[in-house]
């Protein structure tokens, strides 16, 4: 009975060590904006208009590191977010990764998404992308003037996706009126809940042995007539 409890647990890290072999962050560069040494902040220099390293950006966008007259509490990450409208048509930035989309993945995304003190957010959305394609988006927050909401949007790839080995990308944008400032993109990936076919072979392996062992033990232990 102990052998077999062991042989159970063994089992068990088996199984749980194929599952966390795939599962983690996935690399996305200068999540925080803090690529940047930026002056201030509160004066001239606390801006980078349209440079926002790594990152593509579109419309009116910037690096900027705000003080308290924008963000009384501080900002999330670092010192330094990206500023996103405060023009005429959609603002945004966008990253294309080096990870491709997998199947039975979930995808976990999360951006830190604040309206400063001085200026009123009109709205946002985040995304999450495959191709040309959009996997996963929100646009819910509201958070109040002179702090930070975390959202969080997640995506379950499935055993075949369409856009099956698609780069993904993270696109943040703003409409057309007003400002938003994300800060600390984070992305992360982990196996969906259904074992994946050469899991279930390992555990069906584990069963069979299991049984075998069983089956031995009690031939050994019957009668001799």
């Amino acid at each position: 009975m102990r052998r077999a409890t062991l042989m159970l647990a063994a089992l068990g890290l088996v199984f749980a060590g194929v599952e966390n072999a795939r599962a983690g962050s996935i690399t996305v560069l200068n999540p925080g904006f803090e690529s940047l040494v930026l002056a201030g902040p509160g004066g001239p220099g606390n801006y980078a208009f349209g440079n926002i390293p790594s990152w593509n950006v579109t419309g009116q966008t910037a690096t900027f590191k705000p003080g308290p007259t924008e963000f009384p509490g501080g900002v999330p990450e670092g010192v330094n977010v990206a500023a996103v409208g405060n023009g005429s048509g959609i603002s945004a930035i966008s990253q294309t990764l080096a990870a491709t989309l997998q199947a039975n993945m979930t995808y976990t995304l999360t951006v830190d998404v604040g309206q400063r003190l001085d200026f009123p957010l009109n709205g946002y959305t985040i995304q999450l992308m495959a191709g040309a394609v959009t996997l996963a988006s929100d646009s819910s927050l509201a958070p109040a003037p002179g702090t930070f909401l975390s959202d969080t949007i997640s995506y379950i790839s499935g055993s075949s996706p369409a856009q099956l080995g698609q780069n993904l990308t993270i696109q943040l944008s703003a409409p057309a009126s007003g400002q938003v400032d994300f800060d600390a993109v984070t992305l992360d990936a982990s196996p969906a809940a259904t074992p994946e076919p050469a899991t279930i072979t390992l555990l069906g392996i584990g069963i069979v042995g299991m049984a075998g062992y069983g089956w031995g033990r009690r031939k050994a232990a019957a009668p001799v007539y």
